[in-house]
């Protein structure tokens, strides 16, 4: 074969290739290698238009061997989760022969597997493998929890696999340091002998596909990271220029969003005085209410998943919170509900809890709870700086009022110094006193020790004849 044929290939799309500069064009033998297999397999003349028949597997040691490590170098290479899964759909058909495949990876939950890539699959397959369930002993989940490759044929097949015409099951476990991380499914519409050396390669296959998938994760997850830390130092900025616990509070609700989606959201204020968490913002629905009271939110500490965080400082993630030990029953069972609560701590002290909710069963993640663990700490920063301000405004104001009333009473009393009339004096402390002590009614008496009597002298209220005469 010349250069120009091949260039000829690779122009037309059919060859894959990766243009480098000046136009030159480079082809890795491996896929060369594929495509020669391909077309040599096939006849050259026209066909008339039909099914697409499933690419040939490419035969040979040598030849497989190369290809493998020509695909587990392009789907190493790829950081995105979803050019992984196509990179691997691609590349598995030719290096097998078959004529369907799948992908799925494993969730947590009761229906663990999630379709994530597949080709040629019915509605019908898609829709029975999304039902199988955990606990299930089918061929696929005995091959996840071996670690090992399953063949079944037609006998062993379920029913949806034979209406869809296939007749032989290759079940490949991805598996990432002993950890399972999804199920690739390979499929022949006619009877195919798997052998050992196949099997060895769909082994060695679905670690690479592991290891590129875990590389795609660890990608996904720094860059997520990475955006959370720069959106809680934003967030921690603005918190810090408020000024009150309600306000923090209602900040806390509003921008949480934006780090972890949730159902509900509960922030709490550690009252040490009364022994309670005090609600301080909400945002959801509570035991049927939109804006529920005071009292429906208010836990004392020790109690529950919240009062239990309050009194430890310690988080709480749990995929069941009905479930949880920890946990109190507050409402009838309408389904597993996730729960993150953590701790608002500073310097060893808790000051408050943010406590997020979600329908369904291990909705949140560890990064969830490192992110949020993160950003209470900036949230718990913030209250202490507000309650301090709280504590010395009010202190602000009650030194204020003290030095006001001295200096009042300084007044009355140089008042009084030059005042020689009894009564007059009297009258000048009655008038003198409503400035300083705010009152509704005020009497002053002589006290007469030897007869055992007191003597009205000065009356404040609207009986005061009556008092100055009867008394």
């Amino acid at each position: 074969m010349s250069p120009s044929t091949v260039r000829d290939w690779c122009a037309s799309g059919r060859l894959p290739s990766l243009t480098r500069e000046r136009g030159a064009r480079r082809v890795h033998a491996a896929d060369l290698d594929l495509f020669l297999a391909a077309r040599s397999s096939h006849p050259t003349k026209p066909r008339r238009p039909g099914p697409r028949p499933p690419k040939p597997a490419v035969r040979g040691p040598v030849t497989r061997a190369g290809a493998l490590r020509s695909i587990a170098a392009e789907v190493s290479g790829r950081l995105e989760l979803n050019a992984v899964f196509d990179a691997v759909m691609d590349n598995v058909e030719a290096l097998f022969g078959i004529d369907r495949c799948g992908l799925w990876l494993l969730d947590p939950g009761d229906r663990p597997l999630r379709l994530v890539a597949h080709r040629g699959l019915s509605d019908e397959l898609v829709a029975a493998v999304g039902k199988i369930r955990r606990e299930l002993r089918t061929a696929g989940m005995r091959a996840i929890n071996q670690r090992r490759v399953r063949v079944i044929s037609r006998r062993g097949a379920a029913r949806v696999y034979l209406a869809d015409g296939i007749q032989t099951i290759c079940f490949v476990p991805i598996v990432f340091r002993d950890e399972p991380l999804g199920l690739l499914v390979l499929y022949h519409q006619s009877r195919h002998e798997w052998l050992t050396e196949e099997l060895e390669l769909a082994r060695a296959f679905g670690d690479q596909m592991a290891a590129a998938i875990a590389n795609a994760r660890l990608h996904e997850g720094v860059r997520t990271m990475a955006a959370r830390l720069r959106a809680i130092g934003d967030l921690a900025f603005r918190l810090n220029r408020i000024q009150d616990v309600a306000g923090i509070g209602a900040a806390i609700v509003a921008e949480t969003r934006t780090l972890i989606d949730h159902d509900t959201i509960r922030v709490y204020r550690v009252d040490e005085t009364t022994g309670t968490c005090e609600p301080v913002a909400f945002q959801g629905r509570f035991l049927g209410e939109d804006e529920p009271a005071d009292e429906m939110l208010r836990v004392p500490v020790g109690r529950g998943l919240t009062g239990w965080v309050a009194a430890n400082g310690v988080p709480i993630r749990t995929g069941d919170a009905q479930a949880d030990p920890r946990g109190m029953v507050v409402s009838a069972d309408s389904g597993p509900e996730s729960m993150l609560v953590v701790p608002m701590a500073y310097e060893n002290r808790v000051h408050g809890v943010i406590v997020l909710s979600k329908l369904g069963r291990d909705q949140f993640t560890e990064d969830d709870e490192t992110t949020f663990s993160i950003f209470a700490g900036y949230a718990a920063q913030a209250m202490v700086n507000a309650a301090n301000l709280e504590r010395v405004t009010h202190q602000q104001a009650e030194l204020s009022h003290q030095i006001a009333s001295q200096r009042r009473l300084l007044e009355v009393n140089e008042r009084l110094l030059s005042t020689l009339d009894p009564k007059g004096v009297l009258e000048l402390i009655a008038d003198s006193l409503k400035a300083i002590v705010p009152y509704d009614s005020l009497t002053i008496y002589r006290i007469d020790r030897e007869a055992g009597l007191r003597h009205a002298v000065v009356a404040r209220d609207r009986f005061a004849e009556l008092i100055l005469e009867y008394s």
